[in-house]
């Protein structure tokens, strides 16, 4: 549990730092790294770890550290292999009155989880307001909100 609370912390202080670097041109990333390690050792067959050292995943670290590396980027890198891992939301839905009760959230999850038209979700802020916007819409009300 403490090692993958770390990992998703790590996304959070990226995030931030993302932000507060900015200003500064600072690109800031995170890597996150998949290799044959005394705490993998046990789940995977030898020739499994075999492909899994450091030195696959070296390439990626550099590239994020170069001038011309992204910013905001969690790139996974394991056996020579590299991807980007994003977070989305869904749409969702918004729940007033009667229907805003755990029945409610149970008669609409398949509208909450449908993922046509998800979006990644960079900055926690912006589900922020795409929540309060969708509420005051719901209700009528125009917020006036960026």
């Amino acid at each position: 549990a403490n090692y993958g609370a770390a990992k998703a912390a790590m996304m959070g202080l990226m995030n931030v730092l993302c932000i507060e670097g900015a200003k500064d041109n600072i690109r800031v990333n995170t890597l996150a790294p998949t290799a044959a390690t005394r705490m993998t050792e046990s789940l995977m067959p030898e020739d499994a770890l075999a492909l899994l050292g450091p030195e696959t995943i070296t390439p990626g670290l550099l590239y994020l550290v170069s001038e011309g590396a992204p910013t905001r980027v969690i790139l996974g890198a394991g056996a020579g292999a590299f991807a980007v891992t994003k977070v989305y939301e869904t749409l969702g839905a918004t729940l007033t009155g009667d229907d805003l009760s755990p029945e409610g959230v149970a008669k609409a999850f398949e509208q909450i989880a449908a993922t046509e038209g998800q979006e990644e979700l960079t900055q926690a802020f912006h589900q922020t307001q795409k929540y309060a916007r969708n509420a005051a819409e719901a209700q009528g009300l125009n917020l006036n909100w960026g």
